[in-house]
């Protein structure tokens, strides 16, 4: 029951993080945070702002995947079955 009330999944498999994807993930961030909250202090709008602001904090968890852009095309990632964060698996040569 308690699985069903959130809007988060965890995967049980791995999945690859190739370097295109890195494109969706910091984009909710700029089209739904900065650039309200940008606008907002340009334009003096504090609900421009307050909108933004909350939504750049919103895509926290997307920000976290983002650092995995430094890994290789080929690297795996898996959520960890019960704590915030993930598992990297990395090819050894």
């Amino acid at each position: 029951m308690e699985e069903s009330l959130g809007g988060y999944r965890r995967k049980k498999i791995t999945i690859d993080i190739p370097k295109a994807n890195i494109f969706g993930i910091i984009m909710p961030a700029v089209v739904l945070g900065f650039i309200p909250a940008t606008t907002g202090i340009i334009a003096d709008n504090i609900w421009a702002l307050l909108f933004g602001i909350f939504f750049t904090l919103a895509t926290y968890g997307d920000m976290m995947i983002f650092v995995l852009r430094r890994e290789k095309n080929d690297t795996l990632v898996q959520d960890h079955p019960s704590k915030t964060g993930c598992f990297v698996y990395r090819k050894i040569d």
